[in-house]
């Protein structure tokens, strides 16, 4: 685990939330997955630049056939209260 997924976990259980790192539905891992909400959680590090399409097929296909309400991507974990934010604002 990276120190942004890490960031990203923390963040999430700070604000009450069971987190599971890296939840594995059919083919793919997700970096957080939050049960009770039904949305999973990408840390997109600087590699994700590369990989815009394969990650929005992926999405949906998340989306789609196994049922999460949503997949959240985040590129910033250096900020805590802006992370904090957007996290409660995807959650919305």
């Amino acid at each position: 685990m990276t120190v942004g997924h890490r960031r990203l976990s923390q963040a999430l259980e700070e604000l009450g939330f069971e987190v599971t790192i890296e939840s594995r539905f059919g083919p793919y891992l997700t970096d957080c997955f939050v049960q009770e909400l039904g949305i999973a959680f990408e840390y997109d590090g600087p590699i994700h630049g590369l990989l815009k399409k394969k990650d929005a097929r992926r999405d949906k296909e998340l989306i789609n056939d196994y049922g999460l309400r949503k997949v959240v991507h985040i590129k910033d974990v250096s900020n805590t209260q802006r992370l904090t934010e957007e996290i409660l604002t995807a959650i919305e």
